[in-house]
């Protein structure tokens, strides 16, 4: 069977979306309807732990890849170069653009069955092909905010997916992570030793909400530290964008965006934090950021 038949056939699947906690009025905010990750931004940096792959690069080109989405350049010292493409639409990726953009999965009806699951959870916002860090290739779903994502990774048979993806996520944010830290997302993997494995990743851009402080640096280096990264390393290359940036600091316009966990059964498997920046090249010491004037997708 092709995998579009799988795909076919795994609509009207047994699972359906389930709504998360009703959302308290101190933590309400509305969902942007732009990309969180990239916020506009020229430069993405993605710190990974654990692994020896402990930085990365995503650099956007002129790469044509269909109205309302922007093509990125991935890139990690001494590992194969990836592609990422994110989709500002609200509308999210067609099936078909992605399935063109990614590599054959390894096990095509465990992936025929979850995406048709995720599909009817969210839209597809970003796909990316050997992303440097992992060497792993991921389709990421924008959850509706109506669906939980602790019962998603249930539905997926990820059981105890959501505590161990919780308790990674508070150490970063410095406070008890909960399902109303919205938006979240969760990317599919393609590879059939982490299919296999029900390997997810769960994700959330409220992380782009906290202050721009020495908190939330802190909180982010003690985090990789502790999952076998480069903290120390990760709060000085932070602090460096930081020191380029222009424009107020606000959700549209954080440096630190999104905070991810790859989990399994088996809990945690790795955390991946990504910082946006205006500037084509941070690292350049007398580089100059560019305000942000894209508006909201």
């Amino acid at each position: 069977m092709s995998l579009t038949a799988r795909l076919d056939a795994s609509e009207g699947s047994k699972f359906s979306p389930v709504e998360a906690p009703a959302e308290s009025a101190d933590v309400a905010a509305p969902v942007p309807t732009r990309s969180c990750i990239e916020g506009g931004g020229d430069l993405m940096v993605t710190f990974h732990a654990p692994g020896p792959v402990t930085r990365g690069t995503a650099t956007s080109t002129s790469k044509p890849c269909g109205p309302g989405a922007r093509h990125w350049d991935r890139a990690a010292q001494g590992k194969p170069p990836g592609e990422t493409i994110i989709w500002m639409d609200s509308r999210g990726g067609s099936l078909g653009e992605v399935l063109e953009f990614l590599p054959k999965p390894g096990a095509p009806d465990l992936f025929a069955e979850r995406l048709g699951f995720l599909r009817s959870c969210g839209r597809i916002y970003m796909a990316t092909k050997a992303e440097p860090e992992t060497g792993e290739s991921w389709l990421s779903f924008a959850l509706d905010r109506r669906v939980s994502p602790r019962q998603a990774l249930t539905n997926l048979g990820c059981i105890g997916g959501w505590p161990a993806a919780q308790g990674m996520l508070s150490r970063v944010f410095g406070r008890t992570v909960t399902e109303r830290t919205r938006p979240w997302s969760i990317a599919l993997p393609l590879s059939g030793e982490a299919l296999e494995s029900r390997t997810f990743r769960l994700g959330t851009a409220a992380w782009g909400r906290l202050p721009e402080d020495a908190g939330k640096r802190a909180h982010m280096a003690a985090a990789l530290d502790e999952t076998g990264g480069d903290g120390s390393g990760a709060a000085d290359d932070y602090a460096a964008i930081a020191a380029l940036h222009t424009g107020p600091l606000n959700f549209a316009n954080a440096i630190g965006s999104a905070a991810e966990v790859d989990v399994s059964p088996n809990g945690a498997q790795g955390l991946l934090l990504t910082l946006r920046t205006q500037t084509p090249n941070f690292n350049a010491p007398n580089s100059q950021s560019k305000p942000d004037n894209r508006g909201d997708t």
